[in-house]
């Protein structure tokens, strides 16, 4: 029947990713070759981009000869020029942020006048709370991560837009890097 297809109006899940991820290719912006060293890893270095989403399309061979292919979804983020057409986005540029750095969360709605709220948690408490205005277009949200911190932080951007729930959730850990197991053995 007609809207079947349709996200359910209580079905708040929203994952930008997989929105992203749905897009199709653009035109070509940028291709180049990468060398992988002995530990696996290739680094790939991309010229100024400007601020919106972009795929990265990876492809090799390995030693025995077998093909993979993978891509993956980035954002380019200006504060004053990012504009996606999704409903609420919240990113942690990180998934680990060890004491003495800053958390940093993106922060973005594609919708115009649609005031949000973002809160922050650590251990079920909220540590803030905040409204987020659109007009001043993606936000960087940072927090400075202390011991007190360890185990992880938690963000929820929350809005109502035509009786519908926009939510999206993000975290980042806070390892327990302050404690170390010694054992040894003897006989």
């Amino acid at each position: 029947t007609t809207g079947d297809g349709l996200r359910p109006r209580w079905n708040a899940g929203s994952d930008p990713a997989l929105w992203l991820r749905s897009w199709g290719d653009g035109e070509e912006v940028v291709r180049g070759d990468s060398v992988h060293g002995e530990n696996g890893q290739a680094a790939i270095r991309l010229p100024g981009l400007s601020p919106g989403a972009y795929r990265l399309h990876y492809a090799t061979t390995d030693a025995f000869g077998a093909e993979f292919e993978t891509r993956q979804e980035l954002i380019v983020v200006d504060r004053d020029q990012t504009s996606l057409a999704v409903p609420v986005l919240l990113w942690s540029k990180r998934s680990s942020v060890p004491v003495g750095e800053t958390a940093q969360f993106l922060v973005h709605t594609g919708l115009d006048d649609q005031e949000l709220v973002l809160e922050l948690f650590h251990r079920n408490r909220l540590l803030r709370r905040e409204r987020i205005r659109p007009a001043s277009g993606a936000q960087i949200v940072e927090l400075e991560i202390g011991p007190e911190h360890r185990g992880g932080i938690g963000a929820r951007l929350t809005g109502v837009r035509d009786h519908q729930l926009l939510a999206a959730t993000a975290g980042a850990l806070v390892p327990w890097d302050d404690r170390v197991l010694d054992v040894s053995f003897s006989t």
